[in-house]
């Protein structure tokens, strides 16, 4: 009975063994008659562009003050800047359309000379400047608003921006003639290539707006003389692009 368990017991371990070997071996998967060719497809990009008159300004004033006291220039430069502001309301511009972007204070320095070269620079006063963004949505009165700024306490235009509040619609038309570009280029190509346009697999697509017009920059000036302040904000430009990719067949 012993060596019959024994017999027994090598049999299950030998069936078991083998099974295992069977196992680990890599499966072959049948083979294909024919492999598929991948499909073939053609990336093109189109650009649209499209015109829009801006409806609304932003324009950056800024009211720079010097003085070998700090606390004078600080006290001069923030009666200047009220008196600003002051002026914007009369002119119509809400509170909330005003604000202030930059403020910034830096010391004056007098430098050593060639026989002193030694000796540290000196504080000899201070600049203090005030930066003022104003939003202006009735573009007609810009240039009136500016000449005001200018005479009440402003003596620097650092930037005038324009800016469309619903671009929308001109998005979505610059989105379709960048479509039909691409559609147009891609008719083209596969035509010259005796194929035939099929799906469209994929498309991306971006949007900017810019004026072409170079940004408004005024010089600093320490006195304005009189007169009208002429501005004109001409057109935004809205640009699309989109890359689409079509299968061919």
């Amino acid at each position: 009975m012993r060596k019959f368990h024994r017999l027994t017991v090598t049999t299950l371990l030998l069936t078991a063994l083998l099974l295992f070997v069977g196992l680990c071996q890599p499966q072959v998967a049948p083979a294909t008659a024919e492999t598929t060719p991948p499909t073939p497809t053609l990336v093109v990009s189109g650009l649209g562009t499209v015109s829009v008159a801006p409806d609304e300004g932003k324009v950056v004033l800024a009211v720079v003050t010097t003085d070998k006291l700090l606390a004078e220039a600080l006290d001069r430069n923030t009666a200047a800047t009220n008196k600003v502001v002051a002026a914007l309301t009369d002119d119509g511009i809400k509170s909330d359309q005003i604000e202030t972007s930059n403020f910034s204070v830096w010391p004056q320095y007098s430098y050593p000379g060639e026989n002193d070269k030694d000796r540290p620079p000196v504080i000899v006063g201070y600049q203090v400047r005030n930066e003022i963004t104003v939003t202006v949505q009735d573009l007609a009165r810009l240039g009136k608003i500016v000449d005001s700024a200018l005479k009440t306490g402003a003596n620097e235009v650092v930037s005038i921006s324009y800016e469309k509040q619903d671009s929308s619609q001109a998005v979505n038309l610059a989105l379709k003639k960048a479509c039909q570009q691409a559609n147009a280029k891609a008719q083209a190509i596969a035509a010259a290539l005796g194929a035939q346009l099929g799906r469209v697999v994929s498309v991306t697509e971006s949007t900017s707006s810019y004026n072409p017009s170079p940004p408004f920059r005024a010089l600093q000036t320490s006195k304005y003389d009189n007169g009208d302040v002429t501005i004109q904000p001409g057109k935004l430009q809205v640009t699309a692009t989109v890359n689409i990719t079509f299968e061919l067949k």
